[in-house]
């Protein structure tokens, strides 16, 4: 079930799954940039485990209209 906390998690990775964060604005090394993303694609797929669902960065976009987040990225 995608609770407000769940949703506000899928959020908050997809700040973090931007390519400015995982290259850290051009600073971070391909391999750095590669060991960044799949980290938060770990984390990612653990938090639709706990979900229950597949989620897309698509659908984590679309719930900004719908929550007053506290998204800090």
């Amino acid at each position: 079930m995608l609770t407000p906390e769940i949703k506000n998690e899928f959020m908050k990775l997809s700040c973090f799954l931007s390519p400015e964060n995982v290259c850290r604005d051009g600073e971070a090394s391909r391999s750095e940039a590669d060991c960044r993303r799949r980290d938060l694609m770990r984390k990612w797929k653990a938090l639709e485990i706990k979900a229950g669902q597949t989620v897309t960065e698509s659908d984590a976009w679309s719930w900004d209209v719908e929550i007053d987040w506290e998204v800090k990225c």
